[in-house]
């Protein structure tokens, strides 16, 4: 098993555990109470949570599983944002987006990063016109879809450049490693 298998099999166990324990944040805040539909909240949460659970049983570190677990994790956080409309911790469980992002970084391919930036960009801009309440507190104006959107841009640029990046760092050192073991076969005989 090379590094970078190694690294995406700790990573997938991490990211399918925070998808549950986002769940369990739902089921928290329901418990709080919230304006939001309780049915959409947990009922949804449940339903993104063990779709990408399930992908990942099926190939732990498949291009499948990393695409389902960015979507569960862009589609459960937007959940955790509607389950806050009218509270004034709405707009800082929205920064959630960007940590999310960031943790599909831990893949390490650039495929589940624009999965997870595509569908937030869809959901913001779908959500501002039929639901407002339910992507941003208060009154809010399309300038703050475009700069969400502009900070999404660029933090899914950089960790594709990232990710590439270390995916070339991670194909040579395991390609150095096969070298040596060669040479010091060779050198055995």
């Amino acid at each position: 098993m090379n590094f970078m298998t190694q690294l995406r099999t700790r990573a997938a166990a991490a990211i399918v555990s925070l998808l549950w324990i986002n769940v369990a944040l739902l089921f928290a805040r329901h418990l709080w109470g919230m304006e939001a539909s309780p049915t959409i909240v947990l009922g949804g949460g449940l339903a993104i949570a063990a779709a990408a659970t399930v992908t990942w049983w099926r190939d732990p570190v498949g291009t499948a599983t990393q695409i389902s677990t960015a979507l569960a994790h862009a589609a459960s956080v937007a959940l955790l944002v509607y389950a806050f409309s009218g509270s004034p911790l709405q707009i800082d469980i929205h920064m959630y987006f960007f940590a999310s992002l960031a943790i599909c970084a831990s893949w390490v391919n650039w495929q589940p990063i624009l999965a997870f930036a595509g569908l937030t960009a869809v959901h913001h801009l779908a959500l501002f016109f039929l639901i407002p309440a339910a992507v941003f507190p208060g009154e809010t104006d399309f300038s703050r879809v475009v700069l969400h959107a502009v900070i999404l841009i660029l933090e899914a640029g950089a960790l594709v450049a990232l990710g590439h990046s270390l995916a070339t760092a991670f194909a040579q050192n395991d390609e150095a490693m096969r070298e040596t073991e060669a040479a010091n076969q060779q050198a055995g005989e």
